[in-house]
């Protein structure tokens, strides 16, 4: 696995608190690659594409999952007319 550039399909999900935020879960397998070669990194900055949007933000080490997640701003759902539950590919760069 090339752990400079990747791309995650995953199910976009809303966090289940006060604040409307909305993230999709990077895979076991990335996420013990991740671990590894960060490890002790509890957010990790990329650059992160969906489709024509691209922007700059930060994986999240998530410890009750062991994975990381990867927050998706309301202008970029907005943006790619992405709701809650939608199937996305997403690539990452690590910067």
């Amino acid at each position: 696995m090339n752990l400079k550039k990747f791309t995650i399909h995953a199910k976009l999900w809303r966090w289940p608190g006060d604040m409307p935020w909305y993230f999709i879960n990077m895979d076991k397998e990335t996420s013990a690659h991740l671990r590894s070669t960060f490890p002790k990194a509890s957010m990790i900055k990329v650059s992160a594409s969906i489709d024509s949007t691209s922007w700059q933000t930060s994986l999240f080490r998530n410890n009750r999952d062991n994975s990381y997640l990867l927050p998706i701003k309301k202008d970029i759902r907005k943006r790619e007319g992405l709701q809650d539950g939608d199937e996305i590919k997403v690539d990452i760069l690590i910067l």
